[in-house]
């Protein structure tokens, strides 16, 4: 089941109106960015701690430069993770920036994989025989996260610890004849309850509970054949 928290302020342009979107295009992001470059070129402090998630994401070549920018937002959350894992293709070993050696230093794991597509961000991190009793989190590399989006996702995962956590859904939608209707047709969730009808989308992470583990890891590389480009599904 999923669970969608609303109301919460975030680094989201597709979940602001434009009346917010276009100042924080033009005034907020710049400056932010400029923090956290700053921050990478000069900061010395851990971006993880002991009592925390774990957090995985992955990216590619072309991303490569930028981002840092997202892992800089993730480390200096008001509750950081235990450990960051960025999962990278092996052919862009030679090619890691500068800006991700100095996050190496500070805690970031840096850790190469096969092409799996988006799913590099979930299926290396399960597989392997640690941290099987933390719930780790499914984070984008092109999100600016806020200081408190971890500390909610925990928070909520406190009250709920079975249940997996997000902060964008969209509500599955069936026709009057129980066929399930194009996903052009679900509508964005609003509803803090979980249900079953709440079909997680990327934005911010995805928290899964320690119980998602195993399940996950029967299932192995069966989204290779039903669903190889799609990681929210």
């Amino acid at each position: 089941m999923i669970s969608r928290f609303s109301n919460t302020i975030l680094v989201s342009l597709s979940n602001l109106s434009r009346a917010i979107e276009r100042p924080f295009k033009k005034i907020h992001r710049p400056l932010l960015i400029r923090e956290l470059k700053n921050h990478n070129c000069t900061s010395i402090k851990s971006i993880v701690s002991n009592e925390g998630p774990i957090v995985s994401l992955t990216s590619f070549d072309k991303r490569l430069s930028a981002v840092y920018l997202a892992i800089e937002s993730i480390g200096r959350a008001l509750i950081l993770p235990s450990r960051i894992t960025l999962w990278l293709e092996k052919d862009v070993e030679a090619l890691i920036p500068d800006s991700l050696k100095r996050l190496e230093r500070r805690g970031l794991e840096i850790r190469f994989t096969d092409d799996f597509g988006p799913h590099k961000k979930h299926y290396p991190e399960i597989m392997p025989e640690r941290d099987l009793d933390l719930p780790f989190i499914r984070a984008d590399d092109d999100i600016l996260y806020p200081r408190n989006w971890l500390k909610i996702l925990m928070n909520s995962h406190e009250k709920e610890p079975e249940v997996i956590l997000c902060y964008r859904a969209h509500t599955i939608r069936f026709s009057n004849t129980d066929e399930l209707e194009s996903y052009a047709n679900w509508k964005p969730c609003h509803s803090l309850l979980a249900s079953h009808s709440h079909f997680s989308t990327r934005c911010f992470g995805v928290l899964f509970p320690k119980e998602m583990r195993q399940p996950l890891r029967e299932k192995g590389m069966n989204f290779q054949t039903c669903c190889p480009k799609a990681d929210d599904i």
